[in-house]
């Protein structure tokens, strides 16, 4: 084998034993000027510096477009057409108003899991608009266009406690306060080893202080029995959602093993 030969099969070794790290750099000298493109998994690529990288394909893209993909998805569509074509110039500078006020932000609190998502704080009038009628659509209320500028936002449950027997999982809480009639508390449940996703996994008016759930929602909306996720280690957080579109903190975050 000759000197080219050699180097190029050096080369080729070090790009392949380095491909399943994150990323790594090679810069090349001497007789070897560049390698680039596919190798079965493995992509090489150089930018005109001389320096490259290697590293590993995703083997897969998990995009399974479940029934709830495909619901939120039309569910945005909507709230923005209707925000172009609907609203009027004084309620979308409400909205812009409104996400002045960081709806939905919520700091961490230390020694609280946090399940409920939150964002970022920084959002445009379109942003809080889809998002407080997301809030309001996990409820099943009517999507609104009047932004809940001058709203109190709920506060949320409190003392939530979670237990589980005989395939049943009972989620108990203190009703908030301030409250507003037709709110209602939303159940967030994730388990501990990824067998099922984040999930709002029930809704309950606010002061019913109870609800009873007997299935979970695994992947592409399957529904799995309590029973069936026997022995899984759960947490279980709570909020409040207005029907004026505004929504509370969530609640303390508690363990349950069901069974």
């Amino acid at each position: 084998m000759g000197r080219f030969q050699l180097m190029f099969m050096l080369m080729l070794s070090m790009a392949l034993a380095l491909a399943y790290l994150p990323m790594a750099k090679i810069k090349f000298t001497g007789l070897i000027s560049e390698i680039r493109g596919q190798l079965n998994d493995v992509i090489i690529q150089g930018w005109k510096s001389g320096i490259f990288s290697v590293k590993k394909m995703m083997s897969a893209v998990n995009n399974p477009n479940s029934p709830a993909q495909d619901k939120a998805r039309a569910a945005v569509a909507s709230l923005s057409k209707m925000w172009t074509d609907v609203l009027t110039e004084p309620q979308r500078a409400a909205w812009e108003a409104f996400a002045k006020t960081k709806p939905g932000y919520y700091p961490a609190v230390p020694g609280v899991r946090q399940i409920i998502p939150t964002n970022g704080g920084i959002m445009s009038g379109l942003n809080a608009f889809v998002m407080s009628n997301g809030w309001l659509s996990s409820v099943s209320v009517t999507a609104t266009g009047v932004a809940p500028i001058t709203a109190t936002p709920p506060g949320p449950p409190t003392v939530v406690a979670a237990t589980c027997a005989g395939g049943t999982l009972t989620v108990t809480w203190v009703t908030p306060s301030p409250c507003i009639a037709g709110s209602k508390c939303r159940i967030w449940i994730a388990s501990a080893s990824g067998k099922f996703h984040r999930q709002i996994v029930a809704t309950e008016a606010f002061d019913a202080q109870t609800k009873a759930i007997s299935s979970i929602k695994a992947a592409l909306g399957k529904a799995l029995t309590v029973a069936q996720l026997a022995k899984e280690l759960c947490y279980v957080q709570a909020d409040v959602v207005s029907p004026d579109g505004t929504k509370s903190y969530g609640s303390n975050t508690t363990e349950v093993v069901l069974a």
